[in-house]
């Protein structure tokens, strides 16, 4: 599982501005206590992913097993409903900047109610399919292309029955099949139901495989019959089809933005349908080439000001004493073109922020209160720095 640096700035940027928010006391309602759950586990998992993960490797060196910052805001995210929204805004290519923070609320709590039936999908006995579950509401939540969302997970649940009976491969695909004719499935519809049974039996351990492996003829002959893999449109997935439509933005930024969602898009489509053509890491290779272009322009395609300009901006809020102000000016106007850099930034205002709350709560006394502060400020400077390089 990976989750791109932009997404977690987006998320957790979005959770500090909940948790803010509500401590502010400006949260209504009987939902306000779970969405700050929801905002606190966000903010949590990226804060504490690498002393976390530090600790358990150090622990298991000797076997072999190693966790990564991506796996543990996974099983952090996947069933939070907050994450899912500021998914939906990353995926459709919106700034939350352009959005008021009220919207995302509004929005959460009318979804929410929506995601009751859907979560014992996300908690059955089979890890694999909770997982792909999540992802399946993900890919369908905003789209029109089932008017129940339930039914798809209720269809595609057979494959529970599958996992239970797969020395009857005939019968459990005809009763797969029955059900899609219940509910009126249409071909699209169907086409999607025996796509995602054939990524989960793809994607299983290497014994379910083998299980399955009778059943999973019999859904790609299924399959087969409404519309051969031949007659697909697999233009999208060529590398020189993605590079010509990115080559008609001419917006640098915009155009890296283009390359990283049809990246994410590409790697959950390889994911869920079990196959893996290499067109991640040409996408990849693009972005990095792109990356490097803008960094060596040494020009912000938003407010057209050196990168000379830019700090001497920063350099004098510090000097007043304005640290946090210095934070913002770069992140507001989304001025910092590496990932890496404006993530560390969102960091360091979140720890500014949790610093400040503690001192007007009495946590901590003036002495602690001020070194904080210059550990932060001197990291800000330290950080600005490498905007340079």
């Amino acid at each position: 599982m990976k989750i791109s640096a932009d997404l977690k700035q987006l998320a957790y940027k979005t959770a500090n501005r909940v948790i803010e928010k509500f401590r502010n006391k400006e949260l209504k309602g009987n939902d306000e206590e779970l969405i700050v759950i929801e905002a606190t586990m966000i903010k949590v998992g990226i804060d504490k992913s690498h002393s976390i993960i530090e600790e358990h490797n150090k622990a298991n060196k000797n076997e072999g097993i190693e966790l990564t910052e991506d796996f543990i805001l996974f099983m952090v995210c996947k069933n939070n409903h907050l994450f899912s929204r500021i998914y939906n805004r990353y995926k459709t290519d919106r700034f939350l900047e352009d959005i008021p923070l009220d919207l995302i609320i509004e929005d959460w709590k009318e979804t929410k109610n929506q995601v009751s039936g859907i979560e014992k999908y996300f908690n059955t006995e089979d890890e694999h399919f909770n997982n792909n579950a999540y992802y399946w509401y993900i890919h369908l939540k905003d789209k029109k292309l089932f008017p129940d969302i339930e039914v798809p997970f209720m269809i595609l649940s057979e494959y529970l029955h599958f996992l239970r009976n797969f020395n009857i491969p005939i019968s459990c695909v005809d009763k797969l099949k029955n059900k899609m004719d219940e509910h009126k499935l249409n071909k699209e519809q169907k086409l999607f139901i025996f796509d995602k049974i054939n990524g989960l039996i793809a994607n299983a351990d290497i014994e379910t495989q083998n299980n399955l492996s009778h059943i999973n003829i019999e859904v790609l002959d299924s399959r087969w019959n409404i519309e051969p893999y031949q007659d697909l449109n697999y233009e999208q997935y060529s590398i020189e089809y993605i590079v010509e439509e990115a080559s008609k933005i001419e917006d640098f930024f915009e155009r890296l933005r283009f390359f990283k969602h049809r990246k994410l898009e590409y790697e959950k489509e390889a994911q869920e349908l079990g196959w893996d053509i290499g067109l991640g890491n040409e996408i990849q290779v693009e972005i990095e080439v792109l990356e490097k272009l803008i960094a060596s322009s040494n020009i912000n395609h938003k407010s057209g000001k050196s990168t000379e300009e830019l700090l001497g901006k920063v350099q004098g809020f510090i000097k007043n004493g304005q640290t946090l102000k210095a934070i913002e000016y770069l992140l507001d106007e989304d001025k910092i073109a590496i990932e890496s850099i404006k993530f560390g930034f969102l960091q360091l205002s979140g720890q500014w922020k949790e610093n400040e709350w503690k001192v007007n709560l009495g946590l901590v006394n003036d002495t602690e209160a001020g070194q904080t502060r210059n550990r932060i400020t001197n990291a800000v400077l330290n950080l600005a720095k490498e905007i340079e390089k």
